[in-house]
């Protein structure tokens, strides 16, 4: 039978074949449409029968869902609707939904050639029949889903455009966007790639047009004045720096002339050369083999780029990354991510109206995901260049490549030859007493080192050690020929090592981060039962001459505890000892269950007196976590990933940036698909996770998978606790409470984790109403994490008592608040300071103390969306709304107001907010029809664009004072 086709891009309709099934309207097509909202997840019966009966329910609400169910099985198929745990689901195949189809042509025009993508974009956009859901789109289960879908649509035209920029086919994109703009006039990604399409045509004049157009419109309709990014993009045209986009079938010009035979100092022709390929191509990678100096140009050439093409730079040190980190990386670099979408959404989003040059170093080991990340940024964000340092060129259609060569051979009538002396110079840094001997030693050397500036670099040091011959000597041996170039240099410092020595060299590359010798202890002690490594006794001593060998670097020090680190290129050469030596899942899961160990103990404090060092292990312990963690995905061995993921999540409210909390994400999805593991307590830690984002259906979904496991006194601690912060984020008080006293009444959780879930009850009791409960709640808060020496706990409690206190009292609540942050700060509990900053700034504005405000006002809001808290990016929109609002500025208000209301993560309002009659005042100051349009322009923002007002206009409140 050929399967049922299903269509929601317009009317609610079922095909078979080319054929209408007929589907009365009424409870049938609703119940229909709301699986179909679902696509694959249970829905209960409570929300079926709410669809099917918005306003008066039948006398039998069960059994006239059954009677509804058994229609549509027999008009669709008996298999259709099937019952499952938690309700019921539509069996869809892949492709039988529209809407499936639209988003898979999206997601592969992500990553397709310009050209490719643009046909991929007009199918897409084909499938419309008119608004998503048209028939339902009025009815409270299907006015979200509609809604995104009507922007998703917008979204595909404007990326089409965007593709047809990038093909230079910019007559296409003015009549695309033109239509569109007519459609909607407000929508602000849409007037920058129409100017910057009109400019790409030759029509400068028109896009200069086409902003004071779009400005004199939002003034005199809406009171608004343009976004930042089109304002900067007017003064580009006005000032013709922007570039024009050449067709994508354009090959990159040849590099020709380049003179290589300076010193690196002396490199004044590549740097030119790179100077001159920025000023004409947004994307230049720097290629060459390992040493020649890539990095080293590129950071020669920074300050003038900076200057000509900044204002921001935005550098992303690639080496040590493994395959899948590139857009984690990146995004953790940028301040971005954090969102229900993909880490490249995020950053193309993030970057789709920045100006920066974003610098990504050392992409060799990477290049497909590199690649699809910059083209995506190339076709997407007009005003981002990316410089990139590879051994091979990324292959990106507007790719200008600058190839970089090693030294030239030494000429024996040249006695200033460039690699003699970058070879004396770093010789003498080390050892000005020793002697060389002659030149033509030093040459010969040289020779053998190819000319790579690095590999002279590390031959000067052990020079200074052993002599200019014997290095000469070990060369001629047959190193350079076993290896060649860099890799000679590494392995013939590798072959000075003692046995024992390179087996700790190989044991070390499992490290992801900076170690000192307790680490290199701990480490070699768990190896030492299962492999023949190091004696503990030898460790120090074997680490002093990996140092001296400069096979380690010394990169930072702490209270004057030495910490190491090791180069790429060595671990490169490590990891092939370590597979030599001892097998690497060993070496793997020796450090992984160090560090499990660490965060084991940490957890332990966390909540029991020792919070103070716990953060700081588990801060300088991060890089390690995510490498132990990446490994046990990759392994599969999910037990050790979700033991991680656990004790890493009850460091409760410790917040870093987005990478570590998506893979206990990922954790917790996979221990999901897998019925043969004891998953519970990976999907507890991951409910967590997605709760402090603001992701309600993942959190709620998982918790509810681990509650219904075999859950271990962690898993229930994690599993309630995120069902009462999911559920406060989503505006369900109530619920919150409830999940809440769970974890209270549990006398196997910690107290000072009891303590913690305490000032949850309590918050949820306060935001209702019920202060009685609230105070009680805080004052045991209070007492039990005091007690218990849970430090983190107790700053949360303070700020529960700020909450509670600010309505009567708003001078000692905000110095509840202050004194929550900086104790939540001493020991790196973000999310607590967040929190508290954010009522601290709540204080401020409602006490009419801006300057203050404003003060605190812009590094909050960067701090917030960099870990990606977006509940309280939200509620930070929301009251700089209320700042703007008495400050005078109405119609920025309600963009702001506007753009919180339909942005997703948002947390309902609470009564308290609803009481302060925000949308009222705006509605009587602006009036009906201008709130309106502002809300129009509002819902076609995306998160970056709302950022990026948001930024502007504090700072020009800032700049007016008080």
């Amino acid at each position: 039978m050929t399967p049922l086709q299903y269509r929601v891009l317009g009317p609610v309709d079922v095909r078979d074949g080319e054929h209408p099934v007929h589907l009365p309207a009424g409870h049938q097509r609703a119940v229909l449409a709301c699986l179909l909202i679902a696509r694959g997840r249970p829905v209960s019966a409570d929300v079926l029968i709410d669809a099917a009966w918005p306003s008066t329910l039948p006398a039998d609400p069960r059994g006239a869902l059954h009677t509804v169910l058994s229609r549509l099985r027999s008009t669709l198929g008996e298999e259709s609707v099937a019952t499952v745990p938690g309700g019921y689901v539509l069996r869809t195949g892949p492709g039988e939904v529209d809407v499936d189809r639209f988003e898979q042509l999206r997601d592969r025009a992500r990553t397709a050639p310009p050209a490719e993508a643009a046909e991929l974009l007009r199918t897409a956009e084909g499938l419309w029949r008119g608004p998503a859901y048209s028939d339902h789109a009025d009815e409270r289960f299907a006015t979200a889903e509609a809604a995104r879908l009507d922007r998703l649509r917008l979204d595909t035209v404007e990326d089409r455009a965007a593709a047809l920029i990038a093909c230079a086919e910019h007559g296409a994109a003015v009549e695309e966007l033109d239509a569109m703009l007519r459609e909607d006039p407000f929508r602000e990604r849409a007037v920058h790639l129409l100017m910057t399409a009109l400019y790409g045509a030759g029509r400068a004049a028109d896009a200069l047009e086409c902003f004071r157009t779009h400005r004199d419109r939002l003034a005199d309709e809406l009171g608004l004045d343009p976004a930042p990014s089109l304002v900067e993009l007017q003064a580009r045209i006005l000032g013709h720096e922007m570039p024009v986009p050449e067709p994508a079938t354009a090959v990159p010009a040849p590099v020709t002339g380049a003179d290589t035979s300076t010193s690196f100092l002396g490199r004044e022709l590549e740097l030119a050369e790179l100077s001159r390929f920025m000023a004409r191509s947004r994307l230049v990678t720097v290629t060459g083999v390992g040493g020649v100096g890539k990095t080293r140009l590129v950071a020669e050439a920074l300050p003038h780029l900076a200057r000509r093409h900044g204002p921001v730079v935005v550098v992303v040190e690639l080496a040590t990354a493994d395959p899948g980190q590139v857009a984690a990386r990146v995004a953790r670099a940028l301040g971005a991510g954090g969102g229900a979408s993909t880490l490249i959404e995020d950053i193309v989003e993030f970057l789709s109206i920045s100006h920066l040059l974003l610098v990504l170093d050392n992409c060799e080991h990477l290049l497909a995901e590199t690649a699809a990340l910059a083209d995506a940024m190339i076709r997407h964000c007009p005003q981002v260049r990316i410089l990139a340092t590879s051994r091979h060129r990324l292959g990106v259609t507007a790719e200008q490549v600058l190839p970089l060569s090693p030294f030239a051979e030494p000429d024996q009538e040249q006695v200033q030859d460039p690699a003699v002396q970058l070879f004396l110079d770093r010789l003498a840094q080390v050892r000005p007493d020793v002697r060389t001997g002659t030149t033509e030693a030093v040459r010969r050397l040289c020779r053998r080192l190819d000319g790579l500036p690095l590999a002279i670099e590390l031959a000067a040091a052990r020079a200074a050690t052993v002599g200019v011959d014997a290095v000469d000597a070990l060369l001629e041996s047959g190193a350079n020929t076993v290896l060649p170039g860099l890799d000679a240099v590494v392995d013939w410092s590798v072959r000075l090592l003692t046995p024992a020595q390179r087996r700790l060299l190989a044991l070390l590359s499992v490290i992801a981060g900076p170690f000192d010798q307790e680490v290199v202890v701990a480490l070699a002690g768990r190896m030492a039962p299962t492999a023949d490594v190091p004696g503990v006794p030898g460790v120090a001593e074997d680490l002093a001459e990996l140092v001296e060998a400069h096979l380690l670097v010394r990169p930072s020090t702490d209270a004057g505890v030495p910490a190491y680190g090791m180069l790429a290129i060595v671990r490169s050469r490590a990891r092939v000892l370590l597979e030599e030596s001892v097998t690497e899942t060993t070496a793997q899961s020796a450090h992984a269950e160090w560090v499990a160990d660490l965060l084991r103990r940490g957890a332990r404090e966390w909540t029991a007196g020792g919070t103070v060092a716990a953060s700081r292990r588990l801060r300088a312990q991060v890089p390690d976590v995510a490498a132990a963690l990446r490994w046990a995905l990759e392994v599969g061995r999910l037990g050790e990933a979700a033991d991680l993921a656990v004790a890493l999540t009850l460091h409760l409210h410790w917040v870093t940036d987005v990478t570590l909390s998506d893979l206990v994400i990922e954790v917790g999805e996979r221990c999901a698909q897998r019925p043969d593991v004891q998953r519970a307590p990976g999907e507890a830690a991951a409910a967590m996770a997605c709760a402090v984002r603001g992701l309600f259906e993942p959190a709620q979904r998982l918790a509810r998978c681990a509650l219904h496991g075999e859950p271990t006194v962690e898993g229930r601690l994690l599993a309630g606790a995120a069902m009462a912060v999911s559920s406060m984020h989503a505006g369900r008080l109530d619920d919150s409470a409830r999940w809440a006293r769970t974890v209270v009444d549990d006398p196997e959780v910690p107290a000072g984790h009891r303590a913690d879930l305490r000032v949850t009850l309590a918050l949820a009791a306060c935001y209702s109403g019920d202060l009685v409960t609230a105070r009680a709640a805080t004052d045991l808060a209070m007492l039990g994490a005091q007690a218990a020496g849970a430090e983190a706990a107790y700053a949360f409690a303070l700020y529960a008592d700020g909450e509670l206190t600010t309505p009567t009292e708003p001078g000692r609540g905000a110095a509840r608040f202050r004194d929550a942050a900086q104790r939540a700060d001493r020991v790196d509990a973000q999310h607590i300071g967040q929190v508290a900053r954010l009522a601290l700034f709540a204080v401020l504005v409602r006490e009419r103390q801006h300057d203050e405000a404003l003060r605190l006002a812009l590094p909050l809001l960067q701090d917030v969306r960099r870990v990606g808290a977006w509940p309280q990016v939200w509620t930070f929109v929301r009251l700089l709304a209320e700042l703007l609002m008495v400050r005078g500025c109405a119609a920025d208000a309600a963009l702001l107001f506007g753009a919180a209301d339909v942005a997703e993560g948002a947390p309902p309002l609470i009564a308290a907010d609803v009481e302060r009659g925000v949308a009222g005042r705006l509605r009587t100051v602006l009036g009906d029809e201008v709130l309106q349009g502002i809300a129009q322009v509002a819902a076609g923002l995306s998160r970056t664009q709302v950022m990026d007002r948001a930024v502007a206009l504090l700072t020009e409140q800032r700049q007016r004072g008080s």
